[in-house]
């Protein structure tokens, strides 16, 4: 009976603990890799986004200096270094289609149509 026993319990196919454990290492670093990778490509379409904007409210600087002959200027009844008004008078004379807004850059437009931005 102890023999018949025996041969049975090998015929069980089962996993070790070991084997588990290995599994959920590999899982783990794998889940790793595609977090940090996901957390570039984040970084990446950020900058693309700044980039992409800036090169926007440039085009349209440039399309209302050479329609008006002056670089836009800031809403009447708002301060003259007002960046803010100076691309709202893009977006109202329809050189923009809408402000570019976003919480991990910014783009200021000058007095002398002078573009800068943060992060990108």
């Amino acid at each position: 009976m102890l023999k018949q026993l025996r041969r049975s319990h090998k015929a069980d196919q089962g996993f070790t603990l070991i084997e588990l454990l290995i599994v959920v290492v590999v899982l783990g670093i794998l889940s790793a890799i595609v977090v940090f990778g996901i957390a570039t490509f984040k970084s990446d379409s950020t900058s693309s986004a700044c980039k992409t904007d800036k090169a926007s409210v440039n085009s349209a600087v440039q399309a209302y200096l050479g329609k008006t002959g002056a670089y836009p200027a800031p809403l009447t009844g708002t301060a003259s270094a007002d960046s803010t008004a100076r691309i709202g008078v893009l977006v109202s004379a329809n050189y923009l289609q809408s402000a570019p807004s976003s919480t991990d850059y910014t783009i200021t437009l000058g007095p002398g149509g002078d573009l800068s931005s943060s992060s990108c």
